[in-house]
């Protein structure tokens, strides 16, 4: 190994000679772990304990736009992927104040340390004069062949996902606030107006209503399946949650010619979950309940408190067919057209994984259909 003293900021800058950089190539390129890497569909880098390259599979040299390793080998990954601070310093890749802020770096020393780690790493690219920015998860884990300990060092680029997660973020806020707006300012004149003019001031403050309601409950379901949704516990009685989400899709386009009955005979109980979380699950099931009542017909809603849990039931005449149960809770499934589905596994997404309850479903032909969100009285502890 090489005793340079070339400064660093952070990670060793001491490199390993071409010949041991060339030595560790050859265990791969005699041993049947080359072609399992070059299965993989995710590059792959094998580093050696100087945090340089000693082999690559095929995945690697596709992403890397290469037809092989050519002069590849000894360079370390920020000089690899053209990153911008791999050039800043004599001792490259790792080297720089910068780098220590680097998560690709930071899981290399981990797994040199002898500890797998997987990290996000964002890097500046500079290439042909231009700079762009790379969004990588990558993961590092020791391995140690004949003798030799080195790190298998994976690399997914997630860019894609982050730029449009990003861009997500920017239009539910926009969205939001302009819909908001326009609901306030209609509700405004809505007040002021009389006549046929209120009337249709009433139609449009409805639409804008709705048109809120399902943005906010997309935004919900993109941070519940991204793991970003927090969850705010608060006491909810059952009875007016009930009655404040019957009286809100009354109004609601579904509900045209059709009515939704909160049974008297409900148990009113107090539980202890996120009001918002709960409203989305019931709502959901309230808007599949009326889409599936014929006009004329009502949907029924009920509460049924059993021991230290609380169930919430809504109820139509229709049946399911039976292809159609056992696909219900799929994501993007749906009997509706192919825009559909997110309903029902957004009601099973949210109470299970976020509210610790589950749904549940029975339908017949004798009884119809009805569905169940079964939730704890208080929840868990964390």
């Amino acid at each position: 190994m090489s005793t340079s003293p070339l400064p660093t900021a952070f990670a060793p800058a001491e490199r390993s000679p071409e010949a041991e950089i060339l030595a560790d190539a050859r265990l791969f390129q005699t041993s049947t772990a080359s072609e399992v890497l070059d299965a993989m569909p995710a590059p792959v880098l094998v580093l050696n304990p100087c945090r340089q390259l000693v082999h690559g599979n095929q995945a690697l040299w596709l992403y890397l736009d290469k037809d092989g390793p050519g002069d590849a080998l000894g360079r370390r990954p920020g000089e690899l992927f053209d990153c911008t601070y791999a050039r800043q310093t004599p001792g490259g890749c790792g080297t720089t104040e910068f780098c220590r802020e680097c998560g690709a770096v930071g899981a290399i020393l981990s797994s040199i340390r002898g500890l797998a780690a997987t990290r996000e790493c964002n890097m500046l690219r500079e290439a042909g004069g231009e700079i762009t920015a790379l969004d990588l998860l990558v993961h590092a884990a020791p391995y140690v062949t004949l003798g030799r300990p080195l790190t298998i060092f994976t690399i997914h680029d997630v860019s894609h996902a982050k730029r449009r997660r990003y861009l997500e973020r920017i239009f539910f806020h926009d969205i939001i606030n302009s819909a908001g707006n326009a609901t306030g300012l209609v509700e405004l004149l809505h007040e002021q107006a009389e006549g046929e003019q209120r009337h249709e001031l009433g139609l449009l403050l409805r639409t804008l209503t709705h048109l809120v309601d399902e943005i906010q409950s997309q935004k919900t379901l993109l941070a519940a399946e991204s793991q970003e949704l927090v969850v705010r516990n608060a006491p909810v009685r059952s009875a007016e949650l009930l009655d404040a989400l019957a009286a809100q899709y009354a109004n609601h386009p579904r509900a045209e010619g059709r009515t939704i009955a909160v049974e008297q005979a409900s148990d009113a109980v107090e539980l202890v979950t996120d009001p918002a979380l709960l409203g989305r699950v019931l709502g959901n099931m309230l808007k599949n309940a009326l889409e599936a009542t014929p006009p004329g017909g009502a949907v029924r809603a009920w509460c049924r408190a059993q021991g230290e849990t609380v169930g919430f039931f809504v109820h139509n005449q229709g049946r399911i067919p039976a292809r159609v149960q056992r696909q219900i809770f799929r994501r993007s499934f749906s009997s509706k057209g192919d825009d559909r589905g997110l309903g029902t596994f957004s009601m099973r997404l949210l109470a299970q994984n976020h509210l610790g309850g589950r749904v549940w479903f029975t339908s017949t032909e004798q009884e119809g259909t009805v569905f169940c969100v079964e939730l704890p009285r208080r929840p868990a502890a964390p």
